[in-house]
């Protein structure tokens, strides 16, 4: 797995790029980091990868939180709004996106944050 971390005094952004074959142990050990409910909200994805995606975008946010280990309370902040965008209640924001293997996490002490990701393919182009 790739992993990069960019800081400026006001926004931080992770990317971290996965790849197969994936190790079920190590998904599981990442899983049982995460809060109960966020466990149910990643074991739900009917695909592997998705799955992944999932589990990796939340311990993002525990990179973010600052947390190497985490005590179970520490993602239990995290809250949707009414368009299903993650958030963190009373504490920074943040905002996960991904594309094909690549996960992108931003957070931001002032403010709110965006942020996309879009992996490179090569595209074939019809003649005109």
């Amino acid at each position: 797995m790739e992993s990069h971390k960019y800081q400026s005094p006001e926004i931080t952004v992770f990317l971290q790029n996965i790849e197969g074959p994936f190790d079920l142990d190590l998904f599981s050990r990442g899983l049982s980091l995460l809060p109960y409910s966020l466990q149910k909200e990643v074991v739900a994805y009917k695909h592997q990868m998705d799955a992944w995606r999932a589990l990796v975008g939340k311990l993002l946010w525990a990179s973010f939180l600052g947390k190497d280990v985490l005590p179970k309370e520490s993602l239990d902040g995290i809250r949707r709004d009414e368009f299903k965008r993650p958030f963190i209640y009373g504490g920074n924001d943040g905002n996960i996106a991904h594309s094909e293997n690549w996960i992108a996490f931003a957070s931001t002490e002032r403010g709110s944050i965006g942020v996309d990701i879009q992996a490179w393919k090569k595209v074939s182009m019809p003649s005109y």
